[in-house]
């Protein structure tokens, strides 16, 4: 019989609580496990969608640690695509340009010029365009004259037919108007009188043009191409060999600017087509053939 079995309960009772009192305890648990218990429980705590700034910091400590060149690869691609987005409304070719003019249903804009000698200073017009019909107003108030009071708002007006070959002449100082219809030879000598972009642009093809980058124009960020094409305005014979340049709105892809020669030099003659309007309804009475009250109609 060995020892263990000779002892009676009380004994071993005894011998039990004398060695719980010697043992040695911790004052508390491991560290690791106390601070991954808090941890566990913060994040239990913790509302979604709610971030410390120090755990985000150490978050992003963490990406860039262990995934740096994967962080910049997407960083990188990201951007891409965001600038893609934000500038794709310069994304066009010259030949969706030319489109958007075919397309056009009217148009209105401003020409400014020096073309001929007998024209020394700048003159101003009015353009309406509006399928076949076409308007050309020349106003009183030109660059550098002064304008006698009394004087009518405009000094000529041209109304046309391009597909009927029918135009009416409107003077605004004598009160007369002059009807053209048919004859092939006064409809060219008019014909040549109607600066009309729109019809050359209408022409041009894709790889008509150079673009030469963007530029703002009057807050407009547009598109700037060179004009390759040296037959602009053929009758005009002063600008047959300047250089035409063409400014495109950069959401639109439409004109809003073009200019053969250039207005900065006072020596040599150009033409600007700048403050275009296109799509805007036109009321019809611009291009009715109609001989104003009060005017006399002459060769008639």
């Amino acid at each position: 019989m060995t020892d263990r079995n000779e002892r009676t309960p009380e004994e071993s009772l005894a011998r039990a609580v004398i060695a719980l009192r010697d043992l040695s305890i911790p004052d508390g648990p491991p560290a690791q496990l106390t601070a991954s218990t808090v941890e566990a429980l913060q994040s239990a705590m913790t509302r979604p969608g709610i971030h410390r700034p120090t755990e985000r910091k150490q978050k992003m400590f963490r990406l860039f640690r262990y995934s740096g060149t994967a962080a910049a690869v997407v960083l990188i691609a990201t951007l891409a695509g965001w600038l893609f987005v934000t500038d794709h409304s310069t994304a066009f070719a010259f030949g969706d340009v030319v489109e958007n003019v075919k397309k056009a249903e009217t148009v209105t804009f401003v020409i400014k010029s020096t073309p001929k000698v007998r024209f020394p200073k700048v003159m101003r017009q009015k353009i309406y365009i509006q399928g076949d019909s076409y308007r050309q107003e020349i106003p009183s108030g030109q660059e550098g004259d002064e304008t006698p009071a009394g004087t009518p708002p405009l000094l000529m007006t041209v109304v046309s037919d391009v597909k009927k070959k029918e135009a009416l002449i409107i003077d605004y100082t004598a009160k007369t108007a002059a009807k053209y219809d048919g004859d092939e030879e006064e409809w060219k000598r008019m014909s040549e009188t109607m600066t009309d972009p729109v019809k050359q642009l209408r022409e041009l093809k894709d790889q008509d043009a150079e673009r030469l980058g963007e530029e703002k124009l009057d807050g407009r960020k547009t598109v700037v191409y060179r004009l390759k094409n040296a037959d602009f305005f053929a009758n005009w014979i002063d600008l047959k060999y300047e250089t035409a340049k063409l400014w495109v709105d950069s959401k639109t892809a439409l004109p809003v600017r073009f200019a053969v020669g250039d207005p900065a030099n006072k020596d040599k003659p150009f033409i600007v087509f700048e403050q275009f309007s296109w799509n805007e309804a036109l009321p019809p009475t611009l291009f009715r053939l109609e001989v104003p009250k009060g005017f006399t109609l002459k060769n008639e």
